[in-house]
């Protein structure tokens, strides 16, 4: 029978470091990433490129990346990403496509993509960045779009690489199973893009809070 020292060491040990749903090597994959996001890049950002490391980080291995927008390989609009997606996918039947695409357009350039991918339950997450409404300045609410085409809507701080890696690894849950496309928007405010010293701030103080960060 275990000594009283002995169970006390035992509970010592493992609360030294808390539980994290986000693997280590993740969270040191996604800072590195983000620290390494140039000046330029950051001038061209749209508000989805933190999620979109962080969504990158949670996807497999052979899970396709599109990227959609003005200058992309994949086209300007999340429709012609999600046929660019279904083609890929063919080659990998179990996988699930990550489509990013910037800034959020107009509802003619989505809902038909939308539609198309929920009909048939297409294993695919789309990425877009949209900004808080204001009362001088309203934004798209793609709430509507669970009630409308069924598809999930998850909205995650567009600074936040860990709510993002979170809820990424659900809707690839929701996409393994067969149940469909993903729809997540990370949100910054109106005229803002995304902020790396806010982003590596919230991703460092979670590291250290879960004892994974490295001086």
């Amino acid at each position: 029978m275990p000594t009283k020292t002995a169970t006390k060491s035992r509970k010592k040990t493992a609360a030294s470091k808390p539980f994290s749903l986000v693997p280590e090597a993740a969270q040191q994959n996604m800072y590195r990433a983000i620290e390494a996001l140039t000046t330029a890049a950051l001038r061209r950002a749209t508000g989805s490129e933190v999620a979109a490391i962080a969504a990158h980080a949670a996807l497999g291995e052979h899970d396709p990346v599109l990227l959609c927008g003005p200058r992309q390989p994949h086209g300007d609009t999340l429709r012609e990403a999600t046929v660019a997606a279904t083609g890929a996918l063919l080659a990998h039947p179990d996988a699930t496509a990550l489509i990013c695409g910037g800034r959020i357009g107009p509802r003619e350039e989505y809902a038909g993509a939308l539609r198309f991918a929920a009909q048939y339950k297409l294993p695919l997450i789309y990425l877009v960045s949209n900004s808080l409404a204001t009362k001088d300045r309203p934004a798209p609410d793609l709430r509507t779009l669970r009630a409308e085409f069924g598809v999930p809507v998850f909205s995650v701080d567009a600074n936040d690489a860990i709510a993002t890696y979170r809820v990424v690894t659900e809707a690839l849950h929701t996409s393994r199973h067969q149940r469909g496309p993903s729809f997540i928007e990370a949100l910054t405010l109106d005229g803002e893009t995304v902020n790396r010293k806010a982003a590596l701030d919230l991703l460092e103080g979670y590291m250290r809070r879960h004892q994974t960060w490295q001086e």
